[in-house]
């Protein structure tokens, strides 16, 4: 692998994400893990539990990138794995369905396919406590076109520059949904933030400590939002306390 790892240090460190091109060859798929895949039954998008002999190829690349990624900003493990599979899914359906009634600790909607919305992943940081040295990597095995099937995402030095506040909040952090006020909505948030929320508006919901309601951000993330267009086999490389969709 020739590859400018310090680049790719200072990029996630500045950034957060840092996209590797041509990461995986044909070759390194196994071509029986998607057949595999396309049998197997998804909850809300998603397969844990892959047989490792599926992914042996790929395992030896990602202990590669995070021996190399090793260094004083950045503590990680070349030994420690866990891969998923998640399945994205074209829906003919726009709408989103407005649950109720309103519970102040489960989003007030559900988006259509099960998508997650915007957030900083949860059960990683209830387990580790720790997203500075974790990373997430994604790669597209199966796809069609680049437009298709990617992540959107905040970078470090966007929300450092718009919002400084949720940026000092969340570095290193996990468990955070972010949500803007609707009209179907705003009871919703109002009861959750005891206050009269203004349509339009975003919030970061703090799932981790139950005594915090959470904040009102500066930023929009729908408008400020960057989407890297990762073909079939690129690497995206993504710190765990990113902002992302």
């Amino acid at each position: 692998m020739d590859y400018n790892f310090k680049l790719i240090s200072k990029t996630l460190e500045k950034k957060g994400y840092f996209v590797i091109r041509n990461f995986l060859e044909k070759s390194d798929i196994d071509q029986s893990m998607i057949s595999y895949l396309k049998k197997k039954l998804f909850v809300d998008g998603v397969i844990h539990g892959i047989d490792k002999k599926f992914y042996f190829n790929i395992n030896k690349k990602i202990q590669v990138i995070s021996r190399k990624l090793n260094n004083k900003n950045l503590n990680i493990s070349h030994k420690k794995f866990s891969y998923s599979s998640i399945k994205v899914k074209k829906s003919n359906i726009k709408k989103t369905k407005l649950i109720k009634p309103f519970n102040i600790f489960k989003d007030p909607k559900v988006s259509p396919g099960g998508i997650l919305n915007w957030h900083i992943d949860h059960f990683t940081y209830f387990f580790h406590n720790d997203h500075k040295n974790y990373l997430i990597c994604y790669m597209p095995i199966l796809k069609y076109n680049s437009k298709y099937s990617n992540v959107a995402l905040i970078p470090y030095d966007l929300l450092k520059k718009e919002d400084p506040y949720t940026y000092k909040k969340i570095k290193n952090r996990g468990a955070v949904r972010f949500r803007n006020v609707e009209k179907d909505t705003k009871s919703w948030f109002d009861m959750r933030f005891n206050k009269n929320t203004i349509i339009g508006n975003w919030y970061a919901l703090d799932d981790y400590n139950d005594n915090t309601e959470g904040w009102k951000l500066k930023i929009d993330l729908e408008f400020k939002k960057i989407v890297p267009q990762l073909n079939l086999h690129d690497l995206l490389l993504m710190k765990a306390d990113v902002i992302h969709f």
